[in-house]
């Protein structure tokens, strides 16, 4: 069995490589060490000229969800053409990748109506998801998860508390983990809710950490200068906006 790249996956990595030679100019890189805190930039967090005008080409190549369906937005191309191109962009301290947007569980589990709502639009950076998912008292451990979601007609109402919610203050939508039945085993009760950021009832704090002062510098990869803990009080969403079937996030 070879494991090798193919020719043609050795020349996208060439190709992207000139690429970057060519477009990470002194501008770019300026407006990226102004506004990195200490992490990758994101195309959805850094809206400067010159680094706006780079995301654009990077998506006019096609570049942005390489792997996903075109019916979605993306090329229908290949999972590690994928990984090559975010690979060389991340370590000229880009990201592209959907991985941490929800974007797989979406397809993986979503509705088709979700599906094309929202994978054209995380493609193209007009999305972004933050993640709802660690507790204080729980930390990352799901199974202890606290906040609720209470089934009110057509609607969740969901009340909780969520820390290390990175990205909170520039996501347009949060993928939020919720118990949703306290009668069950405690990983048959969760379930995962797409909800956009300006929902009423949604209040975002931050939390500066050790990377911000000093600044952390580019390329590092020991955490950022802000995250946040998240507040949802009585925060209304449609069952729309349930990410495959009720109660079954564990397995989503």
């Amino acid at each position: 069995m070879d494991f090798a790249f193919t020719p043609e996956q050795e020349a996208l990595r060439r190709e992207v490589r000139a690429f970057l030679a060519r477009e990470m100019t002194p501008e770019v890189h300026a407006e990226m060490e102004a506004h990195h805190e200490g992490r990758p930039v994101h195309r959805s967090s850094c809206r400067t000229p010159h680094v706006s005008a780079l995301f654009q080409k990077i998506a006019d190549r096609g570049w942005v969800g390489i792997s996903y369906p075109k019916e979605y937005g993306g090329q229908g191309g290949d999972r590690i053409s994928q990984y090559i191109v975010e690979e060389e962009l991340y370590r000229a301290n880009i990201t592209v990748s959907l991985g941490g947007s929800g974007a797989p569980a979406i397809i993986a589990a979503g509705t088709e109506e979700q599906k094309r709502h929202f994978i054209p639009r995380l493609i193209s950076g007009e999305f972004m998801f933050a993640q709802g998912f660690t507790e204080p008292r729980g930390g990352a451990d799901l199974a202890s998860l606290q906040c609720r979601a209470v089934r009110d007609g057509d609607d969740y109402v969901i009340t909780g508390q969520k820390i290390y919610t990175s990205n909170a203050e520039s996501a347009t939508h949060i993928y939020l983990m919720a118990r949703t039945n306290k009668e069950v085993p405690k990983h048959e009760g969760i379930s995962i809710f797409l909800i956009p950021m300006d929902t009423p009832g949604i209040t975002i704090r931050p939390l500066w950490t050790i990377q911000n002062n000093p600044q952390a510098p580019q390329t590092t990869t020991y955490g950022h200068a802000r995250t946040n803990e998240t507040f949802y009080d009585e925060v209304r969403g449609h069952q729309s906006n349930l990410l495959g079937a009720g109660h079954k996030g564990w397995r989503v």
